[in-house]
């Protein structure tokens, strides 16, 4: 077969291309591994990792974190768990003002930052856990926990969390609220009842 123009000088361009260059690499280096239909996939799933685990420069700003959080649609125990990257905000530029100004210590400013990035990630379709935050606050999870009951008791809005939205954790939550309506009130319970939980019955989660 004649190659055309276009073939001829644009073919061998996908050279330059990450996908092509981990390809070459495992031809070189493990040259066991199979056939280009088998590389082609390894090197398919492996960018499609990359992709989940990184995020462009151009979308952290500074104060910002990047962080691979659980997919809101999924469980942390689930044999099939999804991870997604969140970008999240421990310095917002009110906080160092307010700091300037002697209105708030960096304490104080604390459950409001919980909050923040606990929204910042349910917003991206992920949910960060009290472990999460405690990993990320050099804190034990326990304490967070905390920090994050007293917010929810002040503001009166429940946060997104595995525990509040998954029945997730080692803390009473839901479950417990249900079965007693249950069993002991003999009432009937609707998935509306969980909308009226009050943040004061919230516990910790994982």
């Amino acid at each position: 077969m004649i190659e055309s123009y276009a073939q001829k000088h644009y073919g061998s361009a996908h050279r330059h291309l990450f996908a092509a260059a981990f390809d070459r690499f495992l031809q070189k280096n493990v040259p066991l591994l199979g056939g280009p239909e088998l590389r082609e996939l390894l090197v398919t799933k492996i960018i499609e990792l990359f992709d989940t685990y990184t995020a462009a420069n151009d979308q952290l700003k500074p104060g910002q974190m990047l962080w691979v959080a659980v997919d809101k649609n999924t469980r942390a125990d689930s044999t099939k768990v999804q991870y997604r990257p969140v970008v999240l905000t421990l310095v917002a530029a009110e906080e160092i003002q307010n700091l300037v100004q002697g209105k708030a210590t960096p304490p104080q400013q604390l459950p409001a930052a919980i909050a923040r990035i606990l929204n910042e990630a349910h917003d991206q379709n992920a949910l960060l856990s009290m472990r999460d935050l405690g990993l990320i606050f050099k804190r034990v999870p326990a304490y967070m926990s905390s920090i994050r009951q007293k917010y929810e008791s002040q503001s009166g809005q429940v946060l997104p969390t595995p525990a509040t939205l998954q029945d997730m954790g080692s803390g009473v939550t839901h479950k417990a609220l249900i079965l007693r309506k249950i069993l002991v009130e003999k009432k009937p319970w609707q998935k509306s009842d969980r909308k009226r939980i009050t943040p004061s019955k919230l516990s910790t989660d994982i």
